[in-house]
């Protein structure tokens, strides 16, 4: 959709809020609303709001102050939301006061979504130089399918063409219906951030820091409240506008890294009901500081944890000795090193668990197994000339083809074992090297060297190498 103000496509009915005027050179609050002293279905006109506010009816397309006629809605503790005595079309027109030419200009809120399509959030800041409506937008929050999927990022309203979605295909899914926003304006340096976080599921949604080209002056902030949608099923809450995040009491969310499995049967990686955190493995940047910990949900059981879209995290743990994980399905996982240089590492507290899909090595990478617990390799591993470095007590198993790429696998501690192929070098120092699956034969492509703290286990049932006969580690 176009955003323009120099026609009047839509009549769109708004909200006038007076506010204190303070230099923007301090910190200061423009907007504090938390819509509390409000019942459910009130209609405001023209009154002052708790905090003070002087509500008003504005005219988004022609300038035009009427009287205000809006609902709170949504059953929350006091949303401000899109009420029937205003078509199902309102916004609301906050008045900075003064127009703003430097500085930061942060933009706080809770936003009920319900569960029905809906438009929005979409925050406008009026120009003061262009008179021109300058679009905050994150159109389209569609939860009957899940995501956040915007229409347009930070643009002037009459540019003609919408610029590359900023948080198309986020990692908030349906399970969402209730989100907190964070909008960061740097005027000085001409750049602007929004961060979604879904208060259900952790997820987020981070555009990160994107420019801008126009130099720009605000004077007022517009924001649509039901434009599209006629269910009267979202509302605003706990509005801010501030110099700075903290004077609304706030900061910009922090991007949740730890990602917990958390439910109790067999299901889909990519679902986000399945995680409490957000679902790992999503955008590139963020991707890097995942945390993936699958701990004792599952009670006693064997649970499949399964993926059709490859994912990248930083690390990888299974933390309970009852039940047993598998993680299944393709393209794969890959363990990557985060952007500030923390290495990506598999772990097992307790248990015994398996990979069923292949694993990427996108780093030096060390598995830690601890004493009773076993992490079994039934698929492929590439390390990609990385080095894996088996530590801990417990029981790293190849069942299939390690492919090193140029690296190694490393045995520091505990045991080695399977009936797999390591394709490259095997470096014991102090591991045992256990070949087969009581017995069996263990096959390394490349050179084996074992050290004094190293060990070679063989199993002897019979004469033949494999099973029913005796262990065997084929180097070649």
């Amino acid at each position: 959709m176009r955003k323009t103000t120099k026609a009047p496509i839509v009549m769109t009915m708004a909200i006038a809020i007076g506010l204190m005027i303070a230099s923007s050179a301090t910190a200061v609050v423009y907007f504090d609303e938390n819509f509390d002293s409000y019942a459910d279905g009130s209609i405001l006109r023209g009154q002052v709001g708790p905090n003070g506010q002087t509500w008003r009816a504005f005219d988004l397309w022609n300038g035009n102050f009427k009287d205000m006629q809006v609902n709170i809605t949504a059953g929350q503790d006091g949303t401000l939301g899109a009420g029937p005595s205003a078509g199902g079309e309102n916004a609301v027109a906050i008045d900075l006061g003064q127009e703003l030419s430097s500085g930061i200009l942060q933009i706080e809120f809770d936003l009920y979504i319900g569960s029905n399509r809906q438009s929005g959030p979409q925050w406008w800041l009026k120009d003061a130089e262009s008179g021109n409506n300058i679009s905050l937008a994150l159109d389209w929050m569609d939860n009957a399918t899940g995501g956040l999927d915007p229409q347009s990022g930070f643009h002037a309203a009459d540019s003609g063409t919408n610029p590359p979605n900023l948080l198309w295909d986020t990692e908030i899914t349906a399970a969402t219906l209730n989100m907190h926003g964070s909008y960061t304006v740097d005027l000085d340096n001409k750049t602007v951030r929004y961060v979604m976080t879904s208060l259900e599921e952790g997820s987020v949604a981070d555009s990160g820091i994107v420019n801008y080209e126009e130099d720009y002056s605000p004077e007022q902030i517009h924001l649509y409240l039901g434009a599209i949608s006629s269910s009267n099923s979202r509302g605003y809450d706990n509005i801010c506008i501030a110099s700075t995040a903290e004077e609304c009491g706030s900061t910009t969310p922090t991007i949740p890294t730890d990602m917990i499995w958390k439910s109790a049967d067999s299901g889909d990686w990519h679902s986000g009901s399945n995680w409490s955190g957000g679902i790992p493995g999503g955008e590139a940047t963020q991707s890097s500081h995942h945390t993936v910990t699958f701990g004792d949900v599952i009670g006693s059981n064997a649970r499949t944890v399964f993926l059709d879209t490859a994912v990248s995290v930083n690390s990888i743990t299974f933390d309970h000795g009852a039940g047993s994980y598998r993680i299944a399905g393709g393209p794969g996982i890959d363990l990557i090193q985060s952007t500030v240089d923390v290495a990506p590492s598999l772990a097992v507290v307790a248990g015994s668990h398996e990979f069923q899909l292949p694993l990427g090595i996108q780093a030096n990478t060390t598995a830690d197994i601890a004493d009773g617990a076993t992490l079994t390799l039934n698929n492929a591993l590439n390390l990609n000339g990385n080095t894996l470095t088996k530590a801990g007590t417990g029981t790293l198993t190849v069942n299939n083809v390690l492919n090193t790429g140029g690296g190694s696998l490393a045995g520091v501690a505990g045991t080695i074992s399977g009936s797999g192929t390591v394709g490259g070098n095997l470096d014991n120092s102090g591991a045992i090297v256990a070949p087969g699956n009581s017995p069996g034969v263990l096959s390394v492509s490349g050179d084996y060297t074992q050290g004094a703290g190293g060990t070679l286990a063989i199993e002897i049932t019979g004469t033949g190498a494999g099973e029913g006969g005796h262990d065997q580690l084929n180097v070649s």
